[in-house]
């Protein structure tokens, strides 16, 4: 089964990175924030390609470029290290939206099809019984 990691909670924490304190760690942020910024470059820019083709070199090429700075000159500290491990073991499941026609680089869809139970949990403050969260599940799913 293919799947695709939503790309905009992993860019959100590529660019905590640029604001990080520790300047190796903005340093690495930063080189990685504009591979990726280069990349949605490519896929705002498909237009500007003479065909099909072209685009998807283009975004392939780009996709190893993120790649490779996500796990190149990685700085010593925890929060570096640990962005980039979750690269080095999902990255595939990150870019597959470059290789794979019809898949969405996030989940936002998804994410948007929930938040109504979410913005319900945060109004109510959840609930108080087992029969009262099986009625809410029954609800929601019914609702979805």
């Amino acid at each position: 089964m293919l799947v695709q990691f939503c790309l905009a909670h992993w860019i959100r924490d590529v660019r905590f990175l640029v604001e990080h304190p520790d300047a190796r760690n903005r340093a690495y942020g930063r080189r990685l924030l504009k591979a990726l910024k280069d990349m949605f470059a490519i896929i705002h820019g498909r237009d500007q390609y003479d065909s099909e083709a072209e685009f998807h070199g283009a975004l392939e090429d780009q996709g190893y470029e993120v790649c490779t700075r996500a796990m190149w000159q990685v700085p010593p500290a925890k929060e570096a290290r640990n962005l980039a491990n979750r690269f080095r073991e999902h990255g595939r499941e990150y870019i597959r939206f470059i290789t794979t026609p019809g898949v969405a680089p996030t989940n936002n869809p998804a994410e948007q099809a929930i938040r109504f139970v979410v913005l319900d949990r945060k109004v109510s403050q959840g609930t108080r019984s087992a029969g009262c969260r099986r009625w809410c599940e029954r609800i929601w799913t019914a609702i979805a």
